[in-house]
């Protein structure tokens, strides 16, 4: 199925489990490819309340389960903020790791 970008932009982005991610705010492609290689997330409830100062989460297309009109659904796991480093694990992790400000502190 092929959408415009108008139609994701804006889609509510949540976990398998229900967990509210944020918004999708853009995507980043492969020029070469042409493909999605990572979704550009705006944080929202629990993360947006947990770490005011994170922007904006990257979400690899191969973490996407599902896209339809109303939401982008993503495996639980880890999501990478757009300078590359790991910011919040979604699910519970066996080794969790050390979680970072954006603005440093």
């Amino acid at each position: 199925m092929q959408r415009r970008d108008d139609d994701l932009i804006g889609l509510r982005v949540e976990t398998v489990m229900g967990d509210r991610v944020g918004t999708l705010s853009g995507f980043i492609m492969d020029t070469e490819t042409g493909f999605v290689v990572q979704y550009r997330v705006r944080p929202r409830g629990f993360l947006a309340a947990c770490f005011p100062g994170l922007r904006e989460l990257l979400i690899a297309h191969a973490q996407v389960v599902s896209i339809d009109a109303q939401r982008m659904v993503v495996r639980d796991g880890a999501v990478r903020d757009t300078d590359g480093r790991m910011r919040k694990r979604i699910a519970p992790s066996m080794s969790p790791q050390p979680l970072t400000r954006q603005d440093g502190a």
